[in-house]
């Protein structure tokens, strides 16, 4: 098991993606998708026969040097870590990036990459989510009038 969490560490901290680059020199014409792992459609990714690589930033593995001129000091560090990944070059393996709107700073993301990257394909989405009024009327019967 410490093996397991040991392996996840090191992909985590790669900032240069070096199994994804390994993965697309091994599928000749295979594309590779990054996204922020929450609300993702990975599964759809796959299905493409591409590879969905979930982005975390770069904890304090990087320092921020441009990243600060495109967002405010209160935004998280993962999207400024991500942000700033993409502007020194080492976002360069992907082939596009899929951002859900997990916060407002999240899906600006998308946004301002592309306004200051010229080449990768950039889609914000917003996947649904399901509210069904039974389960919640078993927490709060007054939201149903019951």
């Amino acid at each position: 098991m410490e093996r397991t969490f040991d392996k996840c560490e090191q992909l985590i901290a790669d900032l240069d993606f070096t199994p994804v680059r390994q993965w697309k020199a091994a599928h000749t014409g295979g594309r590779a998708i990054a996204c922020f792992p929450v609300y993702v459609p990975a599964e759809i990714i796959h299905a493409c026969g591409m590879l969905p690589v979930g982005l975390t930033g770069a904890g304090d593995q990087l320092d921020i040097q441009h990243a600060d001129a495109r967002f405010g000091s209160f935004i998280c560090s993962i999207v400024k870590t991500t942000m700033e990944l993409g502007l020194t070059g080492r976002l360069d393996p992907f082939d596009g990036f899929l951002f859900s709107s997990i916060c407002d700073s999240a899906r600006n993301l998308c946004f301002v990459l592309k306004r200051n990257s010229p080449d990768p394909t950039l889609i914000s989405s917003t996947c649904p989510t399901i509210r069904l009024l039974r389960p919640r009327s078993i927490f709060w019967p007054a939201s149903t009038g019951a």
